[in-house]
């Protein structure tokens, strides 16, 4: 306990944010959270029919649900968020108020 304090006070509670790999998994975790049973569902199949030990199941399920996450988030999620903002940016241009993610201002 007495390190996890040391740790946290030297480092800083939100240091662990600061790590590239927790903050890509910040970037897909709504896809994550959203496909993840797909994978659950699939490994627990293999673990039931004795294809796959039931040892290797959790990390099975990570693996797939991250790159199943991974390829909704950058071939949907992203490019519907751009199209999103593009439209509203114009929206916002004709009705003469800037959102606040543009650096169009208004008359």
């Amino acid at each position: 306990m007495a390190l996890l304090v040391c740790t946290i006070f030297l480092l800083g509670p939100f240091s662990v944010f600061k790590h590239t790999v927790l903050r890509w998994y910040g970037k897909i975790s709504y896809s994550f959270y959203l496909l993840h049973m797909f994978a659950v569902a699939g490994v627990f199949e293999l673990v039931t029919t004795g294809v796959l030990r039931a040892e290797l199941g959790f990390p099975v399920v990570m693996l797939i649900a991250t790159v199943i996450s991974a390829a909704s988030f950058y071939g949907f999620e992203r490019p519907a968020q751009r199209i999103v903002r593009s439209r509203l940016t114009r929206l916002s241009r004709r009705l003469s108020f800037a959102p606040p993610w543009s650096d169009v201002r208004g008359p």
